[in-house]
């Protein structure tokens, strides 16, 4: 049996950039709602998160006015 190169064994050099990017891509995807819900707190004072997620409030909670 003959001992691999170390060629061979590498990963190729496009799979950093492609793990990096999708990482990236992640990280901006799944941070949008935590961003968004800073933003409505800050700026409404959780009225307008109060105004948005009122149909979620409603359908969970339905016997609450």
């Amino acid at each position: 049996m003959t001992q691999p190169t170390p060629a061979s064994t590498r990963h190729p050099r496009g799979i950093y950039t492609l793990y990096f990017t999708e990482m990236w891509e992640r990280m901006s995807y799944y941070g949008m709602p935590a961003q968004f819900m800073q933003v409505a707190l800050i700026v409404g004072g959780g009225g307008l998160l109060l105004l948005i997620f009122s149909p979620l409030i409603r359908w969970l909670m339905p016997g609450v006015e």
